[in-house]
């Protein structure tokens, strides 16, 4: 089998403008689409974290420090097999938590409700009542804010959204905890920020339900090729053996 290191035949002659094309195509098309395009990630899917993704990478990089690259991709695989794991984790606790923002399931949780039905008023405050109250709130705390917080009653839109915020989380979900909490502001912050990320784990949950067929198909593929890479791998080490014992 001949290297891309071994020398060209003299009777060969190699096309330079062709092999200059194909150099620049390299040169110019890969380093972008693996940059900007959909393989820069090709594990992750959509809603998952990149940086977390990567940042899993190094740290096995830094346990297992491979010398070369058919060791690093091993550590690359062991990485994406983790991930997988993660991903599977995060599915399920997704599927088994969905019912505490939903307020027709017994394990709702009203004041993870409220939270969410201020995350929707603050990006679509025209709708927000008419699409997404049912979904997030009891009917009782739909009537609650719509007589305490009439939209009429104020100069914008944005002042009325400022209030129904500050009426859901320095009252009603205070209230719903027993205690008046010293740092509304903190709680509301961290609830946002709890519920931003529970907004990325639906996505990637939708993904794997709507595209398991793919997910199947490409975890059946992979263990082929994966079998494949492994006798491969161990073609190379009988053929470097003996290369080692003609010396």
């Amino acid at each position: 089998m001949r290297t891309p290191n071994d020398s060209i035949p003299s009777t060969h002659k190699p096309d330079n403008r062709l092999n200059n094309s194909a150099v620049r195509s390299r040169k110019c098309k890969c380093p972008n689409a693996l940059k900007h395009g959909i393989f820069s990630d090709a594990v992750l899917i959509p809603g998952e974290d990149s940086g977390e993704y990567k940042h899993l990478i190094v740290e096995l990089m830094d346990e297992w420090k491979p010398k070369g690259p058919t060791f690093r991709d091993e550590v690359v695989e062991l990485g994406n097999l983790k991930w997988k794991r993660r991903r599977l984790n995060k599915f399920i606790q997704t599927k088994l938590i969905a019912g505490t923002f939903n307020p027709r399931c017994a394990g709702f949780n009203e004041r993870w409700g409220l939270a969410t039905f201020a995350i929707h008023l603050s990006t679509k405050p025209e709708t927000c009542f008419d699409k997404y109250a049912k979904t997030y709130l009891r009917a009782d705390k739909i009537k609650h804010l719509k007589e305490k917080f009439p939209q009429w009653n104020y100069q914008s839109t944005s002042d009325w959204v400022e209030a129904v915020r500050k009426g859901i989380f320095s009252v009603l979900i205070p209230a719903m905890a027993e205690l008046e909490s010293p740092e509304p502001g903190k709680e509301a912050e961290e609830m946002m920020e709890a519920l931003r990320q529970w907004k990325a784990d639906c996505q990637v949950a939708a993904t794997i339900t709507e595209g398991g067929e793919l997910l199947e198909y490409d975890r059946e593929q992979g263990a082929l090729l994966d079998a494949r890479i492994e006798r491969k791998i161990q073609s190379c080490f009988r053929l470097k053996a003996m290369e080692h014992s003609q010396t």
